[in-house]
């Protein structure tokens, strides 16, 4: 996890391109944190779902074709991190916030991890992360340095495209 932060710190020194920073924070978060599998997911042009850009990980060819998240009026949680720009998390200790019935059948019952995705202050997407192959529970360390992660690519890409 250390390696992938310096990697990161290091990119925000240069110019990264969108792709370099979010594969160097993807695989930072599968290995450093033992997720199972991780995805970051664009908006949508009209803003009512979120699609898999690149997805790394168990099934990720598989998460990358079927794992569309759609933002009706049930998916509390998901609008809350996008509209107020601020990570959240299911797991066995966390808040419950409702993401609705369509959504709560494709997301893990042992808990996952989203956080958005900024370019400066404009969200385009989320940062997604589960455990659901191995079913091994999300902590609230897990959740702090999947934040750590995201705000720090979220960083670099800010610095990326102001100069852009």
């Amino acid at each position: 996890m250390l390696e992938k932060l310096r990697q990161l710190t290091l990119l925000a020194q240069d110019k990264p391109d969108f792709n370099q920073v979010i594969l160097t924070a993807l695989q930072g978060l599968l290995d450093g944190l033992g997720l199972d599998r991780c995805a970051v997911l664009l908006l949508s042009p009209n803003r009512k779902r979120l699609q898999p850009r690149i997805t790394l990980g168990d099934n990720a060819e598989q998460m990358k074709q079927s794992f569309v998240l759609e933002l009706n009026e049930d998916a509390i949680m998901l609008k809350s991190c996008l509209e107020k720009q601020q990570a959240c998390w299911q797991g066995k200790d966390s808040e419950t916030l409702p993401v609705g019935d369509i959504l709560q059948q494709q997301l893990p019952v042992n808990g996952y991890l989203v956080a958005p995705l900024r370019v400066e202050n404009k969200t385009i997407g989320i940062f997604y992360a589960d455990r659901q192959t191995t079913g091994r529970e999300i902590s609230q360390q897990d959740f702090d340095s999947f934040t750590h992660v995201a705000q720090l690519a979220n960083l670099c890409l800010s610095l990326a495209f102001r100069g852009s």
